[in-house]
């Protein structure tokens, strides 16, 4: 494009097959689409005029996968809040230009909402701000988009300034910590927990962690860790995740299920790398000493014997392997069917008074 003084045109980049976009992120900001043709890029759209404020930032942030091109405005002001943040919609054409369809934007969000976006899918993206707890997910619904989830972590860092998403990997970073999420077969993100992989802290100051993702190889680097007495040396962790295992999803009973048997046979869906499960059944739903817990199970399947009469149980599943162990399913519960106690006839002679029949002759 023209050189335009302080532009910071390159600040952003997205690449698909042979299309290009760029965006810049000073001032008002622009977006600029590349078409890759016999060893060269030629410029195919420019979008500087969206419908956006002074000092918007339209471009500071842009993903594209298959037709679908998100933008973030990060310094966008909404009404009276000030960079509330919003982001913008396009669909690709054909002739590589970009078709406006939809601003999402909310005075509910947190400051600077466009700050990070990640594209899972053409009908799916996440939308991460500068200073928060929670990340937003997308949905398209088959005419619009709309909030379909929220990924919030419990830690005093600020998250959402960074996202990668792969293979079912969402990964969400900021200052001081990221978290891991995880795609179900039913399609729900869930939080890893710590080391399966899952939650990173930094060790000292503001760090902004940054994470990627292969087809099995999860990367996490942190640019502030401290080595003895050397300051700030940075490290990176790599992890293997191509046996990781996902969690499991209770199959039957089915949630809320009533007057059932006293003798139950419990089953849930199972991970092609998980070796082996542990199950817990329990009359709390915090599973304090749980009725049963059972480890080593084999299969996904285990059958309770006695249980007792007109009473609820909650149950869960736990998948693991040699390489990684897993997390909790959501719960489940159900209710077993009243049984009225059988007469047990008492033995206790001493307990049988005589009774005088007199025979009437």
């Amino acid at each position: 494009p023209n050189q335009v003084n302080g532009e910071r045109f390159g600040a952003t980049i997205s690449l698909q097959d042979n299309t290009l976009l760029v965006g810049s992120s000073q001032a008002d900001g622009s977006l600029y689409v590349y078409k890759r043709s016999n060893n060269s890029w030629n410029l195919t759209d420019t979008i500087s005029d969206a419908p956006v404020g002074q000092n918007a930032k339209f471009g500071s942030e842009v993903a594209i996968k298959g037709s679908t091109v998100v933008v973030g405005a990060s310094g966008e002001d909404l009404g009276t809040q000030t960079t509330a943040g919003a982001v913008y919609v396009y669909q690709l054409q054909a002739d590589n230009t970009l078709l406006f369809k939809q601003k999402i934007a909310d005075s509910s969000y947190d400051s600077n909402f466009g700050f990070s976006i990640a594209l899972t899918s053409e009908s799916l993206f996440y939308v991460g701000s500068r200073r928060s707890k929670s990340t937003l997910a997308f949905q398209h619904d088959g005419n619009t988009w709309a909030l379909n989830d929220l990924l919030t972590i419990d830690h005093a860092g600020e998250v959402g300034q960074d996202l990668s998403s792969k293979n079912g990997w969402v990964i969400v970073s900021g200052l001081n910590t990221s978290q891991a999420w995880r795609t179900d077969e039913a399609g729900s993100y869930y939080a890893t927990g710590r080391g399966i992989p899952g939650v990173w802290h930094s060790n000292s100051g503001a760090s902004l962690s940054r994470s990627a993702i292969s087809s099995s190889i999860l990367l996490h680097g942190n640019p502030f860790v401290n080595s003895g007495s050397l300051d700030g040396i940075g490290s990176l962790y790599v992890w293997d995740v191509s046996r990781f295992v996902d969690r499991s999803l209770l199959q039957s009973p089915v949630n809320e299920a009533t007057a059932l048997d006293l003798d139950q046979t419990l089953t849930w869906s199972s991970d092609v790398d998980a070796a082996e499960h542990q199950l817990q059944v329990s009359t709390v739903s915090n599973f304090n000493s749980p009725e049963f817990d059972v480890s080593g199970i084999s299969c996904p399947s285990h059958q309770l014997i006695g249980l007792a009469s007109a009473q609820r149980y909650f149950w869960r599943v736990r998948s693991s392997n040699s390489d990684w162990s897993g997390v909790w399913s959501p719960t489940s519960s159900f209710t077993t069917e009243y049984q009225v106690p059988p007469i047990v006839a008492n033995d206790d002679a001493s307990l049988i008074e005589d009774t005088a029949v007199d025979v009437l002759v």
